[in-house]
C-alpha cells in the first residue's frame, strides 16, 4: 500500500537517536586507536567500543521486540535475550580487566557463547510455526551436516596446534565460531527451505553471523600460532558485526517471496547441498591430515566427522529424492486439479473475473457471453467500464466500487447487487461476490457475477402479485385465516379481526393459542367449535362448511378447505368467515312475509266468504227490524243478534286488513293529529289504572296513510299493552322523525316518521320475540285473544311501506317503533263533499249482479223496499 513504512525501517528510525551516537563512539574509539596511543589507552578504547556496540545491539533487538507482529515476536524475543547476554558478557569482561583478573575461560566467556545458540533457537522458533514434519526433518539433517562440517573444519584447524592448551580452553575456542557458524548454517538451511523474502534485515543478520564466526575462527587460529600482533582490527570487526546483528534481528520477519528466480535459485542450491556437504567434509579431512604432527586422535575425529557428514548427506539425498517424487506427485495432482478447476470455471453459469486493484486480468467464457465482448475488449479494462454510470441510490459506480474493493482487500467477502453494463450499452442487474485470493504470491480479487435480471423481473412480478393479493385479501368482506399443516397461523386479513372483534394486541400476538382462545370464547358452543376444528386438523383433505353463532348474536358462515398443490401435497388449511347476520334476518323476514302472505290469502278468502254470510244476516235483521208492531222480546233478540253479527264483522274486518284485501283510503295525514283524535277513546279503552303519556314532536309529521287503519294499529297496540299491565302502569306514545334506511330494501336512507309505543308491562320472553307477528299466535288464555292483533299491525305497516322494531325486557316492558315514509311539503287541501239526502226510487230498474244467493236476496229486498225495480243476476252471463 502506498505510503506504508516497512517494519524494519520504522524500527531503525525509532533507533536512530541511539544508533548514530553509538556508531560515532565506535568509529571515534577505533580512529583514536589507529592514530597511535599507548597499550593501556588502546585496551581501554577497545573495551569502550566493544561495550557500546554490544549494548547498542541489545537495545536495537528489544526495540524490534516492541514493534514485532505475532509471527515475529517469539524469534525476536530470543534474539534479544541472546544479544543481551552477549552485552552482559562484555560488561563482565570490562570488570575483569578493571580488577586485573582475566582468566580463560572466565565468566564472561559463558555469556559470549550464548549468542550463537540464542540465534539458532530464535531461527528455529520463527520457522517451526510454518514447517511441516518433512521440512523439519530436512532442516535438522541439513543443519546437523553443516554444523558437523564446520566442527570438523574447526577441529582440523585447532587440534594440531593447541600446544599446551587444555581441553576446556580448547572447547571454548571451538565453541565461539562453531555456535555462530552453526546458527548461520541453520539460517541458510531455513532460507533454502522456506524461501522468505530476503530483505536488508535478513542479509544483515546472516552477514553478522558469518563475520563473527569467521573472524573468531581466524582470531583463534592466530592466537594458537602466537601470530596475533595487532588485534584492534578484529576488535573493531566484532563491534561492527554486533551492531549489524542488532539491526538485523530488530527488523527480522517472515514474508513469502513471489520472485520465481529466487525460488529456482533456492531449489538449485538445495539440490547441490548434499554434494557441498560431502565436499566440505572432504576438505576438512584434507586440511586436518595436511597439518604437521597430526595425532591419531585428531585423525580419528576428522574421519568420524567426515563419515558422519557423508551419512547425513546420503540420508538427505534420499529425502530429496523422496521429496522430488512427492513434488512430482503433487504437481501431477495440481495439474489435474487445475484442469478440473479450469473446466469448472469455464463451464460455470456465472461470470468469473480476476482483478487487480485497478484492472481486469482474466475471465471465463461466460463473462464474455454475459457482457457481449471479446477477450481483448475486457482484459486490461477497469471494472467500472462494465458498470452503469450510477448505482442504486444515485452514487457513482466508481465510488461504490472503491468501497467494496477496500472491503475485499481487508479480508472480507462482500456480496452485493450491482447494475452492470454490456458493451452495447445495455444495463442489467447482477449479483456480485468479491473474494480475496493470492496467486503466485500476488494478492488478487476474484469477482463472481451472476445475471439476476430475470430473477428481478420475477421478483417484481411477485411483488405486484403479492400487492394485488394483499389488496384483494384485505378488501374482501370475508374474514380470511390461513394456517400451516401444524395449525400455526400463516396470515390473516383485517376483516378476520373485524368479524371476530379481535383486539389489536391479540391479533398481533405471535402466540396463536391466545387468538384461538379468544375466538373460541366468543362462540355460543365453544366445546363443539373446538371439536370441529380439531377434527378438521386431523382430516386435512376434508372440506367443511358450517354456521357459527356468536354470543353477541352475530351469525357467521364458516368455510374451510385444504391448501394443496397439483401433486396433492397438503400445506395447511384456509378458513373464511362471512357475517350473514343481516342475511339471516332478511331470510327470516322473507319467511315471515311469505308465511303472513299465505295466511293472509287464507284468512282473506275465509273473511270474504264469512263477510257474505254476515252481510246476509245483518241485511235480513235490518229488514225485520224495520217492520212495525214487533213484540218487545223479538226486538231485544234482534238487537243481540245484531251485536253478535257486528262483532263478527269487526273480526272479518281485521282479517281483511291483515290479508290486505280491505279497501284503503290513502291520503296525507299528520301523525300528531291522528293520535290526538284517538286519545279520548284510548283513555276509555285502557281504563283509569293505566296512565297515558303523550310526547309529540314539535314539527308536523306528514305521511300518506289510511286513518282508520292507523287507528286500528294504535288500538291493537294499546290493547296489547293494557293486557300486559293487569295491575296498572304507564303507556307512553311518542312521535318523531329521522332519516332511516328500510332494512327490507336496498334503497338509500330516506326521511321517515316514527310512532313509538312503550309500556311498563310484563315484557315478552326472548324466545317469543320472533313469533309475536305470526297470525293466531297468542300467549293469552283461550277465549281472551284471537292472535290477530299484532299480525294485523304488521300487515298494515307493510301495506304502508314501513317496518316495525321491537325491544322488550321481561318484567320491565316493551317498546314498539313503527317507521313510515315521511311526506315532505304541505299537502293540497281536500274539498268537502256536498251533503245528500237518502235516495228513494220511483220505479227505476237496477241490475243487481251477486254470486252469493243470500247476499243477492238481501240486496233485492232492500232495493225494492226503497221503490226500485230490481233485475237479479247470479253471474255476468245471466246479467247480459
Amino acid at each position: 500500500m502506498v505510503g506504508k513504512v516497512p517494519p524494519a525501517t520504522a524500527t531503525w528510525r525509532t533507533a536512530a537517536p541511539l544508533l548514530w551516537p553509538g556508531l560515532g563512539v565506535i568509529v571515534l574509539s577505533f580512529g583514536i586507536i589507529r592514530v597511535g596511543v599507548g597499550p593501556e589507552l588502546t585496551r581501554l578504547l577497545d573495551n569502550v567500543h566493544w561495550t557500546t556496540a554490544y549494548a547498542l545491539a541489545a537495545a536495537l533487538a528489544w526495540l524490534g521486540v516492541r514493534d514485532a507482529g505475532p509471527a515475529e515476536l517469539p524469534a525476536r524475543r530470543v534474539f534479544a535475550w541472546g544479544l543481551t547476554a552477549y552485552a552482559f558478557g562484555q560488561v563482565l569482561w570490562d570488570v575483569q580487566v578493571a580488577v586485573g583478573w582475566n582468566p580463560f575461560p572466565g565468566p564472561s566467556d559463558l555469556f559470549f557463547i550464548c549468542l550463537g545458540p540464542a540465534c539458532a533457537l530464535g531461527l528455529w522458533r520463527g520457522f517451526c510455526a510454518l514447517a511441516t514434519p518433512a521440512q523439519i526433518r530436512t532442516i535438522v539433517l541439513d543443519a546437523a551436516a553443516l554444523t558437523v562440517s564446520v566442527l570438523a573444519l574447526t577441529l582440523a584447524l585447532y587440534l594440531p596446534r593447541r600446544g599446551d592448551l587444555g581441553l576446556l580452553p580448547l572447547a571454548f575456542l571451538v565453541a565461539y565460531p562453531v555456535c555462530l557458524l552453526g546458527a548461520l548454517c541453520i539460517g541458510v538451511v531455513m532460507v533454502l527451505t522456506f524461501r522468505p523474502r530476503v530483505d536488508r534485515s535478513w542479509l544483515l543478520f546472516l552477514l553478522a553471523l558469518l563475520i563473527n564466526g569467521m573472524v573468531w575462527m581466524h582470531w583463534n587460529s592466530l592466537t594458537l600460532d602466537n601470530a596475533l600482533e595487532d588485534g584492534t582490527w578484529y576488535n573493531f570487526t566484532f563491534s561492527v558485526a554486533a551492531v549489524l546483528g542488532g539491526l538485523g534481528v530488530s527488523g527480522w520477519r517472515l514474508e513469502p517471496s513471489a520472485d520465481p528466480r529466487w525460488q529456482r535459485g533456492c531449489d538449485w542450491v538445495q539440490r547441490l547441498l548434499p554434494l557441498l556437504l560431502v565436499v566440505a567434509a572432504a576438505a576438512s579431512l584434507m586440511v586436518g591430515l595436511s597439518q604437521p604432527a597430526i595425532t591419531p586422535a585428531v585423525r580419528w575425529s576428522l574421519g568420524a566427522g567426515s563419515a558422519l557428514v557423508v551419512i547425513l548427506a546420503t540420508v538427505r539425498q534420499s529425502m530429496l529424492l523422496q521429496e522430488r517424487d512427492r513434488l512430482l506427485e503433487a504437481e501431477k495432482r495440481m495439474r489435474t486439479s487445475e484442469q478440473r478447476f479450469k473446466a469448472l470455471v469455464e463451464s460455470a453459469h456465472d461470470a468469473i473475473f480476476l482483478l487487480s486493484e485497478t484492472e481486469l486480468i482474466d475471465c471465463n467464457p461466460r463473462a464474455l457471453d454475459m457482457f457481449g465482448a471479446r477477450r481483448e475488449q475486457i482484459i486490461g479494462q477497469s471494472p467500472v467500464a462494465l458498470s452503469a454510470p450510477e448505482q442504486a441510490g444515485g452514487r457513482s459506480s466508481a465510488e461504490v466500487a472503491q468501497a467494496y474493493f477496500a472491503e475485499a482487500q481487508a479480508g472480507r467477502t462482500p456480496e452485493f447487487q450491482w447494475r452492470s453494463r454490456r458493451l452495447d450499452g445495455t444495463v442489467f442487474d447482477t449479483e456480485v461476490s468479491l473474494n480475496p485470493i493470492v496467486i503466485g504470491g500476488q494478492p488478487l480479487i476474484q469477482a463472481i457475477i451472476r445475471d439476476i435480471s430475470a430473477r428481478k423481473r420475477v421478483e417484481e412480478e411477485l411483488r405486484l402479485r403479492t400487492a394485488l393479493f394483499e389488496a384483494q385479501l384485505n378488501s374482501t368482506l370475508d374474514g380470511i385465516l390461513v394456517v400451516d399443516a401444524a395449525g400455526r397461523k400463516i396470515l390473516q386479513n383485517r376483516r378476520f379481526a373485524e368479524v371476530w372483534k379481535i383486539p389489536a394486541e391479540v391479533a398481533s400476538d405471535p402466540d396463536d393459542a391466545r387468538q384461538l382462545r379468544f375466538v373460541t370464547e366468543r362462540t355460543r358452543n365453544p366445546k363443539e367449535f373446538v371439536e370441529r376444528v380439531t377434527y378438521l386438523y386431523a382430516h386435512p383433505t376434508e372440506v367443511s362448511r358450517e354456521v357459527v353463532e356468536l354470543v353477541d348474536g352475530l351469525v357467521l358462515d364458516r368455510y374451510s378447505a385444504p391448501v394443496q398443490d397439483d401433486q396433492g401435497r397438503n400445506f395447511g388449511r384456509i378458513w373464511s368467515f362471512r357475517d350473514i347476520t343481516d342475511q339471516r334476518r332478511l331470510e327470516e323476514r322473507l319467511r315471515q312475509s311469505q308465511k303472513m302472505e299465505a295466511v293472509g290469502q287464507l284468512s282473506g278468502g275465509i273473511a270474504h266468504d264469512f263477510n257474505n254470510l254476515l252481510t246476509a244476516i245483518i241485511g235480513h235483521l235490518g229488514l225485520l227490524r224495520d217492520r212495525e208492531r214487533l213484540p218487545a222480546d223479538m226486538v231485544e233478540s234482534f238487537g243481540e243478534i245484531d251485536k253478535a253479527a257486528r262483532r263478527a264483522a269487526n273480526l272479518t274486518s281485521q282479517l281483511l286488513a291483515f290479508s290486505r284485501l280491505q279497501v284503503v283510503n290513502i291520503r296525507p295525514l299528520d301523525l300528531n293529529e291522528v293520535i290526538t283524535q284517538l286519545t279520548k277513546m284510548l283513555r276509555r279503552l285502557l281504563g283509569e289504572h293505566i296512565a297515558v303519556q303523550l310526547d309529540f314532536s314539535s314539527e308536523r309529521l306528514l305521511f300518506n296513510g289510511d286513518a282508520s287503519m292507523i287507528d286500528q294499529v294504535l288500538v291493537n297496540l294499546a290493547v296489547n299493552a293494557r293486557d300486559a299491565m293487569p295491575s296498572g302502569g304507564a303507556l307512553r306514545i311518542a312521535t318523531g322523525g329521522a332519516v332511516r334506511k328500510n332494512p327490507a330494501t336496498d334503497a338509500p336512507p330516506e326521511p321517515h316518521v316514527c310512532l313509538t309505543v312503550t309500556d311498563t308491562g310484563t315484557g315478552i320472553p326472548p324466545e317469543n320475540i320472533s313469533r309475536i307477528f305470526d297470525p293466531f299466535f297468542t300467549t293469552k288464555e283461550v277465549g281472551k285473544g284471537t292472535g290477530l292483533g299484532l299480525a294485523t299491525v304488521f300487515g298494515i305497516v307493510q301495506q304502508h311501506h314501513g317496518w316495525i322494531e321491537v325491544e322488550s325486557e321481561v318484567g320491565r316492558g316493551t317498546t314498539f317503533r313503527l317507521w313510515l315514509p315521511r311526506l315532505l311539503g304541505e299537502p293540497a287541501p281536500e274539498s268537502e263533499p256536498a251533503p245528500t239526502a237518502p235516495a228513494r226510487g220511483r220505479g227505476e230498474v237496477i241490475l243487481l249482479v251477486e254470486d252469493e244467493p243470500s247476499v243477492r236476496e238481501v240486496g233485492v229486498r232492500a232495493l225494492r223496499s226503497h221503490g226500485y225495480r230490481v233485475l237479479p243476476a247470479a253471474n255476468g252471463q245471466s246479467a247480459l
